[in-house]
């Protein structure tokens, strides 16, 4: 991390203000949102983590909390809930397409383990070839 000092400087504001900032209790708007996150949190769970903010929203509106989409979505960005089913997803299709295991299922070698297994040696630098002594196929 930097110096306080020095992000206040980059940041245009005091030093002074930012410790008043920090010491500040959270708004009554920040507590609101803490505890409709943590509602929002107990229906992904119930969910599984598969409602998305849409979902999630109408289940509020089914409890009878008055609250918008937008500000469900907003809650679920900043507390990180998308990339938990980011990472799900990725690892269901990582688990049915990966190249290693679809190629040794049927017996094939993938790509990476043919081109290993069949490694061509260095040339050797006795080996002339004809494009280099500049003599045409007939010549050599």
């Amino acid at each position: 991390m930097y110096p306080i000092a020095t992000m206040c400087r980059v940041l245009g504001v005091s030093a002074s203000g930012y410790y008043a900032w920090q010491g500040r209790a959270p708004s009554a708007g920040a507590e609101d949102d803490a505890r409709l996150l943590e509602r929002i949190r107990e229906i992904h769970a119930i969910s599984r983590s598969t409602y998305g903010a849409p979902r999630i929203h109408a289940e509020l509106a089914a409890l009878g909390h008055a609250v918008g989409r937008k500000r469900v979505a907003r809650l679920m960005r900043v507390a990180g809930s998308h990339v938990e089913a980011r990472r799900a997803v990725f690892e269901f299709i990582e688990g049915w397409y990966n190249p290693r295991r679809r190629h040794s299922a049927i017996g094939y070698l993938s790509p990476q383990d043919y081109e290993r297994k069949y490694q061509l040696p260095p040339p050797s630098p006795k080996c002339v070839t004809v494009h280099e002594t500049g003599a045409t196929p007939h010549q050599a």
